[in-house]
């Protein structure tokens, strides 16, 4: 079960620029049937699958429909919705819209392996950056080797394993690497942040 192994498991959608000229039709559904009806939950049953009797097609489509008939009803304080500002600015969009260009949904697996397990899908528009990556947040580990001290700050949300898409295919793993220092009869820890590209 990877309930003991992850905290979590996130499937990112993220574009840096707005609506544009498709502003109408965009309207018209929004960020959730648009992208994470459409393409968010494709990635999230590819993930969440259990492993096909084989590659046929009809093998592969019946994993993926069983990741979904798993998928336990949304809690409505688990999900965000937002409209990026400026959004109404184009003259297709109607003044009025509340459409979301923006959305975060928590989804959870109820079957023996995902149990426990939040799936957090984001999509948005207008952005920071383009980008579309799943990441993959590992549990601490149970027992310390190094005993933690007063003022050491560890974040364990920096531990992870990270597969992207767009804007370059990489796949990578951060982890935090203690080194120990020993002066004057003191004991400081250093924590470095590690990237391992694959």
């Amino acid at each position: 079960m990877n309930i003991w192994l992850l905290i979590s498991l996130q499937i990112i959608f993220k574009e840096d620029f707005r609506t544009k000229v498709h502003g109408g039709y965009f309207d018209q559904y929004g960020i959730i049937r648009d992208i994470i009806q459409n393409h968010l939950l494709q990635v999230l049953c590819l993930v969440a699958m259990e492993r096909p009797v084989s590659l046929n097609p009809e093998h592969i489509r019946d994993e993926r429909v069983k990741v979904l008939e798993s998928v336990v009803p949304i809690s409505d304080d688990e999900v965000v919705l937002g409209q990026y500002e400026g959004c109404r600015d184009d003259p297709i969009v109607p003044d009025e819209s509340n459409t979301p260009t923006f959305a975060s949904v928590i989804l959870r697996i109820h079957n023996e392996r995902w149990e426990g397990v939040p799936f957090i899908l984001k999509a948005g528009k207008a952005l920071n950056s383009r980008k579309t990556e799943i990441r993959v947040q590992f549990k601490d580990v149970p027992h310390e080797i190094f005993q933690k001290f007063s003022g050491t700050v560890r974040s364990i949300e920096e531990m992870g394993f990270v597969s992207a898409y767009k804007p370059l295919e990489t796949t990578y793993m951060k982890l935090m690497v203690y080194d120990r220092l020993r002066f004057d009869d003191s004991l400081y820890c250093q924590i470095h942040s590690l990237r391992l590209e694959v």
